[in-house]
């Protein structure tokens, strides 16, 4: 339905197979992969379509902050993550480059626990609150990675592999 997230995940395919850190014997799949997405017919899209963000060439925070610029001032933004800096210092980073005042912790539904190290925001320019997500209770280990920026203009959503770790 959207060509351009096509188009995205095969520059992610070819960008991969230029990174030295990245080792595979044979990029022949990801080859084909990428000239099969590049089949997708370009159209005359909007610009709002679900966006495919990796850190090839570029870090997450870093393309965040340059896709919230047309949204307005952000009001804040809520985390639900397993895992955290054990200063938060990436959470500190990306809501300080990403512009907003406050953040919030989603707690999963039925617990109180967070791998969110509270005690160290007290000193921060910005407010810390954890939040309690609406859900029913279950006894998994939280794997659910989720950013949202509320602004005065929308709501930006990632979701996927992204943890709230440097």
């Amino acid at each position: 339905r959207h060509a351009q997230c096509f188009h995205e995940f095969a520059e992610f395919l070819i960008a991969l197979q230029s990174r030295t850190d990245v080792v595979c014997p044979d990029f022949e799949w990801a080859d084909t992969f990428a000239f099969r997405a590049l089949e997708a017919l370009p159209s005359s899209e909007v610009a709002d379509y679900p966006k495919l963000l990796t850190s090839t060439t570029s870090s997450i925070r870093t393309q965040i902050a340059a896709e919230l610029e047309s949204l307005g001032e952000v009001k804040h933004l809520t985390i639900l993550s397993p895992f955290f800096d054990p200063d938060a210092k990436a959470v500190q980073q990306l809501a300080t480059e990403t512009k907003v005042s406050e953040v919030r912790i989603a707690l999963p539904p039925g617990s109180e626990e967070s791998a969110f190290p509270f005690p160290k925001t007290k000193k921060w320019p910005l407010k810390v609150s954890a939040v309690t997500l609406r859900g029913e209770a279950d006894n998994r280990r939280l794997h659910a990675k989720w950013m949202e920026w509320k602004s005065t203009a929308g709501t930006l959503t990632l979701t996927g592999s992204v943890n709230a770790t440097a």
